[in-house]
């Protein structure tokens, strides 16, 4: 069953995680904005709905769960982890894009301006899991453009209107959600740190033998290593007067 399913949800994760690769192109540190960086940022912007697509495809379960629980229920076993697994990285390929281009939002323009974008993704989103049940993807804006601009004139039906509207709120609330948690979680690690008193902390776990946390190991690195090598001071130093020095 898992073989049958494989060839598909290998390429739709392929595509989920091009907006993934993107972002880290595109959005990490100062970035110029150049023609061929807009060129990224569009392919960005039509890419990113494939991550949460990978949460559309529910519907695939319906065949295999209802042949697991009347056959063989130990299947089980094999799905949930297996379906569990592939929702959870489109998902976080989806947070983690669209994270890397709010915070370099934030940074270029204003963090009102990088929030207002994070709405939009979601909704763009939405709006490209509707197009996804039509049998279109990223490519078809540029291969089928007529099937595209079909799909989106055409009034959808009240059914597919909710289904963006809930796809819309889900996105958010899940991404909104996400980040809160990863910023407490990380707000308190940093507190933790400041105020572990001075020799119990991750230098006095390696110096017996244990050996700091990676995550620990790398502060410990970036925070202890000296910006600069030390100066040499001009004043001379002091040195002990001896009762018979002539020089004194």
């Amino acid at each position: 069953m898992v073989s049958k399913w494989g060839p598909w949800m290998g390429k739709n994760l392929l595509l989920g995680l091009i907006p993934v690769v993107l972002a880290f192109v595109l959005f990490r540190g100062n970035r110029r904005r150049t023609p061929l960086w807009w060129f990224g940022t569009v392919a960005f912007v039509l890419f990113l709905p494939n991550a949460p697509y990978l949460l559309a495809d529910y519907r695939w379960l319906n065949g295999p769960w209802i042949n697991a629980w009347h056959h063989d229920r130990w299947q089980y076993v094999t799905i949930i982890p297996y379906w569990s697994l592939y929702f959870a990285a489109g998902f976080t390929a989806f947070v983690v894009a669209t994270r890397l281009a709010q915070l370099y939002v934030a940074r270029a323009w204003s963090a009102r301006l990088g929030q207002a974008m994070v709405v939009a993704f979601c909704l763009l989103s939405a709006i490209g899991l509707y197009l996804g049940r039509a049998d279109l993807n990223s490519w078809s804006v540029v291969t089928e453009p007529g099937s595209v601009a079909d799909v989106l004139v055409d009034p959808p039906e009240p059914g597919s209107i909710g289904q963006m509207l809930l796809a819309f709120v889900v996105l958010l609330a899940g991404y909104t959600a996400t980040i809160a948690v990863v910023e407490r979680l990380r707000r308190r690690r940093a507190r933790r740190r400041d105020t572990e008193p001075p020799g119990s902390g991750p230098a006095l776990s390696s110096a017996t033998g244990a050996g700091p946390p990676p995550a620990q190991a790398i502060d410990l690195v970036w925070t202890e290593m000296p910006t600069s090598p030390p100066t040499l001071s001009a004043r001379p130093v002091d040195r002990p007067v001896h009762p018979l020095d002539p020089s004194r």
